[in-house]
């Protein structure tokens, strides 16, 4: 194999450790019909992605500041204290999920900083942001779902805008 393919193995390796938890590769690992060499490799996975210095544990912690001095173990407590879909939906309710100019602009009005990379695309920062929320304390967190809520599109406004769309 030539090294672009290599690089390219590796650089989807490291997305796939950014995007999910360990204990999402674990559950990845426990469904049904998985053989035996993949539910291995999901393990692996669910290691590597709880180890100090990985890519997603990197773009948690520069993700919300306001953790420093936070321990894994209470870090990890945290990840799964809250399920991190839940507020993936709320954010991709929010009127401003259109695209990634906005999630970064609903990360600064939630006072959370985010980093956007050149080919972050709104998903991939939804589901960070989504991670950030998911790591800030209890209190916190729940303010800031609230505030994600109140902004959410009513079925009435998507409606509203199919049909300006379609007049015009």
């Amino acid at each position: 194999m030539n090294n672009s393919k290599v690089h390219a193995v590796l650089s989807e390796l490291h997305r796939l450790l950014s995007l999910y938890t360990p204990s999402e590769f674990a559950s990845a690992g426990d469904y049904e019909g998985v053989p035996e060499s993949l539910r291995a490799a999901l393990r692996s996975l669910a290691q590597e992605a709880g180890r100090p210095g990985t890519d997603s544990q990197g773009n948690i912690h520069r993700a919300d500041k306001s953790r420093k001095g936070v321990g894994r173990r209470r870090r990890l407590a945290l990840e799964s204290s809250f399920p991190t879909n839940e507020i993936l939906n709320s954010i991709r309710k929010s009127s401003r999920y259109t695209n990634s100019r906005g999630i970064m602009q609903i990360a600064k009005d939630l006072g959370i900083s985010l980093q956007a990379k050149p080919k972050d695309g709104k998903d991939r920062l939804a589901r960070r942001l989504a991670q950030a929320i998911q790591l800030t304390g209890e209190p916190r967190r729940s303010e800031l779902l609230a505030l994600l809520d109140r902004e959410a599109k009513s079925q009435t406004e998507g409606w509203i805008g199919v049909i300006k769309s379609t007049r015009q």
